[in-house]
This record gives structure tokens, C-alpha cells and sequence, in this order.
């Protein structure tokens, strides 16, 4: 898997996650083929905005929320 990070807008930054040409697990070898090499698996934005004490709560709801939205687009 890779990760694709935008500039920050508005105090958040877009992160988009793409499968990559050494994916090994069949059902993303096969949405990568379908999809294409640049399509975006899932995408969320982080807030860059989140207090220091806060910074660890939020960036695991940031990343259970990426993965929430593969595995709809994996069906």
C-alpha cells in the first residue's frame, strides 16, 4: 500500500491510499487491475489542527476511518 499526502488546506491534509505494484493479497492485486495503477483506494483528511494530548486518539480514528472506506471500495 502507499500513501499520498496533499498540501494542507484549511488546516487539514488530504491522504489518499493506493495499492501498489507489490500488493500480494489477491482481492487488491485484482481492484488495482480494475482500478488502475493511480486510483485512490480510499481517501480521508487529517486535521493538522488537533491538540498535542489529542494527537494519538485522533490519528487512530483517522486511520480506522481510512480503513473502513478500503474495505467498502474492496466490497
Amino acid at each position: 500500500m502507499a500513501q499520498v499526502a496533499g498540501e494542507v488546506k484549511h488546516g487539514k491534509k488530504r491522504v489518499y491510499l493506493q495499492v501498489n505494484s507489490q500488493a500480494t493479497n489477491q482481492k487488491l492485486k485484482d481492484w488495482r487491475k480494475k482500478n488502475g495503477a493511480d486510483a485512490n483506494l480510499a481517501y480521508e483528511d487529517l486535521d493538522m489542527n488537533v491538540p498535542d494530548d489529542e494527537k494519538k486518539v485522533a490519528f487512530d480514528t483517522f486511520w480506522a476511518r481510512v480503513e473502513n472506506k478500503a474495505k467498502d471500495n474492496l466490497g
